[in-house]
């Protein structure tokens, strides 16, 4: 047992201490028991009673100091300017990919309404500003903190810059900013289509649906990567659609697979949106988010000033129009 439990248990119980030692002290003095005190070293006893719950205050108010300190290190998110906040962990989740928490001061609603995201900050080195956008795939339960996804691609500045970042260091961040404001049951049925990283809105949008008893919309998942490695969030997904049977399926295709691999293969395809999503109706939804060639052929890409643009590629073949299709 270290010497901060034992403290801690004296601690709780310092009171009780220092009333017994009073009470031990007074009958010390009382007549037929002072002589024997003297002789047994009690006085020395009772000293040391008080000393413990002295040391004992002490180390709780240092630990309460401590903790008061560390509270208020933690940042509040705000949407308007960036903040200084600290990294909790840096892990690594494949060979170019890094799962990052951040802590935060949680808000009493939600912290990151769906679909949002937050901006990161650095500096290249000219000392130009690198400002990247990021969704946070930490889930709507999780409070004082959250996660983000971050693929590292060659000679990327704000990769090369989270990667290398340790627990303790301090990050720019500025958010939330809202991508689509979602409502409960404003759809029968919704369609995602992702590629790579463009699974983290799509996945922050389904934990949210899902984790809402009240809302009954019916959820599928087409997700393109290039391997089974590669695939972001499948332990997640796999868990909420087992979970959630009657609610989501998800449906997997990779560029380059074995034998052991029992999704679909290659590229999406104009038959695996036909197959898979729902139909185009005004009652269902598509959403799609990917890499710029994949949403080029998907969907076509938003607008240079980010606004959803025209509807075209092969959901504009399949019939499906620009109110039941949203560019993520």
């Amino acid at each position: 047992m270290s010497l901060a439990s034992v403290l801690q248990g004296i601690g709780k119980n310092r009171l009780g201490l220092v009333s017994s030692a009073t009470k031990l002290y007074k009958t010390a003095y009382s007549g037929s028991y002072r002589r024997n005190l003297r002789n047994s070293r009690g006085y020395l006893w009772i000293g040391g009673l008080f000393g413990l719950s002295a040391l004992a205050t002490w180390y709780s108010h240092q630990v309460n100091a401590d903790s008061q300190a560390v509270k208020e290190s933690v940042q509040k998110l705000n949407p308007e300017d960036f903040v200084p906040l600290q990294l909790i962990s840096n892990t690594p989740y494949n060979h170019n990919v890094a799962r990052l928490r951040f802590a935060i001061q949680s808000s009493e609603s939600e912290d990151f309404p769906a679909v949002s995201l937050v901006q990161v900050k650095t500096k290249d080195e000219q000392g130009n500003d690198v400002i990247r956008p990021y969704n946070p795939v930490s889930g709507v339960s999780a409070k004082g903190y959250f996660e983000l996804m971050v693929k590292k691609y060659p000679n990327s500045k704000m990769g090369t810059y989270l990667h290398s970042r340790q627990p303790g260091d301090v990050v720019l961040v500025k958010g939330p900013v809202r991508q689509y404001p979602y409502q409960p049951n404003s759809k029968k049925e919704i369609g995602f289509v992702a590629g790579g990283t463009g699974i983290t809105p799509i996945y922050q949008l389904i934990d949210y649906i899902l984790n809402n008893p009240n809302d009954h919309t019916k959820l599928t998942l087409l997700y393109a990567n290039r391997t089974p490695q590669d695939i972001l969030l499948k332990s997640e997904l796999d868990a909420l659609q087992k979970k959630y049977s009657d609610r989501l399926v998800v449906h997997y295709t990779v560029d380059q697979s074995d034998d052991q691999w029992k999704g679909e293969k290659g590229q999406i395809q104009k038959d695996m949106l036909q197959k898979y999503l729902p139909s185009a109706s005004k009652e269902n939804l598509v959403f799609v988010c990917g890499p710029p060639s994949m949403m080029e052929a998907i969907s076509g890409t938003k607008t240079p000033d980010k606004k959803q643009g025209p509807l075209s590629g092969m959901l504009k073949e399949l019939g499906y129009s620009e109110e039941n299709v949203y560019k993520l």
